[in-house]
């Protein structure tokens, strides 16, 4: 599993949830990626952070594949 090339396709950002920010990130990978890489990853965030906060904090979008 060292030859794995992840690209992000589509990234949402759901604020329907005045209390929630949920966010998806649809992927596409190819070569040695295992059986654990998904093409879909979803997780909710409070509402208080903003969508840059999101995307560049520790756990957000910039680390989608340890989503769970």
């Amino acid at each position: 599993m060292g030859d794995c090339i992840t690209k992000i396709q589509q990234i949402t950002f759901d604020v329907a949830d005045e209390q929630i920010t949920r966010v998806t990130v649809k992927i596409d990978f190819s070569g040695d990626c295992g059986i654990l890489v998904k093409r879909l990853y979803e997780k909710t965030f409070p509402a208080r952070f903003s969508a840059v906060d999101i995307m560049t904090m520790d756990g957000g979008v910039k680390d989608y594949l340890l989503w769970m």
